[in-house]
Order: structure tokens, then sequence, then C-alpha cells
């Protein structure tokens, strides 16, 4: 168990707000709020990774699908990422999920003590995330056409589609985080979104029913089989 756990939130007008923390007494400062954000900002997919930030070890996780989230975990000097990385990850996307719901009736404590998860998706969910929110099967439909787009101009886009006001990274995070899409930044300001991976998809039989109907229900499986 880590020595503490707490979420971040990037607030566009209060700056960064510890939400949680585990234990209560655990103080945090300006500059490492800022480092560990830094950290978080290299990634476009869910990320767990490990940051030495002002003498701490801290564990970072963050996921496109909650953009300006983190929950981070203080590690003792001797423990060893690799063997608490699968239980980090499961129990940040647990408390980002809660989070998202209710975030004030999350009690973090009882899931760090318990070691609570959540686990992770398959790479089949993270491509039917995309079709789940219209506006993330639209720009998947636009990059298919298009490959590469700026962002500004897709975001652009997207509102005429819609008719209203659309944040472009809640949108693009299924594509993000299934890797269906990578942003890159060229030059100085201007960001570019690729389309690096397309999505093929077919219907499957329904095998076990159709196995399992013939074992029980032999005459009417034979009308199709």
């Amino acid at each position: 168990m880590p020595e503490a756990t707490f979420v971040v939130h990037l607030d566009d007008f209060q700056g960064f707000i510890v939400t949680q923390r585990y234990p209560s007494t655990l103080t945090l400062n300006e500059k490492t709020l800022n480092l560990i954000f830094y950290e978080q900002q290299k990634e476009q997919k869910e990320n767990l990774s490990l940051a030495e930030i002002e003498g701490l070890r801290i564990v970072i996780f963050s996921t496109p699908e909650y953009p300006k989230w983190m929950v981070c975990s203080i590690l003792a000097a001797d423990e060893e990422i690799d063997m608490v990385s699968e239980g980090l990850a499961g129990s940040g996307r647990l408390i980002l999920a809660l989070m998202s719901e209710e975030d004030e009736s999350v009690n973090l404590e009882e899931i760090v003590k318990a070691g609570s998860v959540l686990e992770g998706q398959s790479e089949e969910q993270k491509l039917a995330n995309i079709f789940l929110t219209p506006s993330s099967a639209l720009l998947l439909e636009r990059m298919q056409n298009e490959g590469v787009e700026k962002a500004a101009k897709l975001s652009i886009w997207l509102k005429n589609q819609v008719q209203d006001e659309v944040d472009l990274r809640e949108a693009m995070a299924p594509l993000m985080s299934s890797g269906v899409v990578k942003v890159e930044l060229v030059g100085k300001t201007s960001e570019m979104v690729f389309l690096v991976k397309d999505i093929f998809g077919y219907r499957a039989p329904p095998i076990e029913s159709i196995q399992k109907a013939s074992q029980v229900m032999p005459g009417i499986a034979e009308k199709y089989s």
C-alpha cells in the first residue's frame, strides 16, 4: 500500500485543487503539483508513470477519459513500482470513475485500504467507446476522410456538425485512448491530429448460443444451422 494517495484536478479558474487526500495530514506545495501535471501532460492515453519530485517517489495515473485529473500515490523508498503498478492503475481508474459521478461521496481511505480496483478495458471495449458518443463517431469519420487535420480546424468543424459547443479534447478522448488517433504539437502552437489506426468491424455468429441450442432444442437448431 502506498504511503499516501491524493487526487489532483486542474481547474480553469482556481488552478490546482487537491480534491481528496489520504492521509488527511498530507501537505503538498504548488511546485510539486505543477511538476506532477507536467509529467501527466506528456501522455495522450491511459498512463501510469513514476516521477521523482521534491524528494518524493510519486506514481501518477492519468487517462484522457478524465482530462485534467490525476490520481497520485507516494511510494516508500524501497517499494518497487513493478510490484504495485497493476493495483495502482486499477485503483486510479476506480477513483476517477467514481469522482466523475459524485466526487464528494468518494471515500479515498476506504478504497486505498481495501485495495479496490477497476479492471482496464479490453481493446474491443476501448474501440466501442468511440461509438457511444456521437461526437466521437463523427470525429472518426472525419479523420478517416482526412487522415491529418489541425486540431483548431477540427474543433470548428465539429461545432458546425453538432450545432453546439463541444469540448474537442473530451470528444477526442475515446479515439486517443484506443490508439486510433494521435495528437502532436507541430511548431510552437499548432496541434495536429493524425489517424494512426483504422477500425474494421464485423458481426460474428453467436457460436456458443447455437451450440447450446443444438443440445437442448435440436429441432429449432436445425432450422438455423
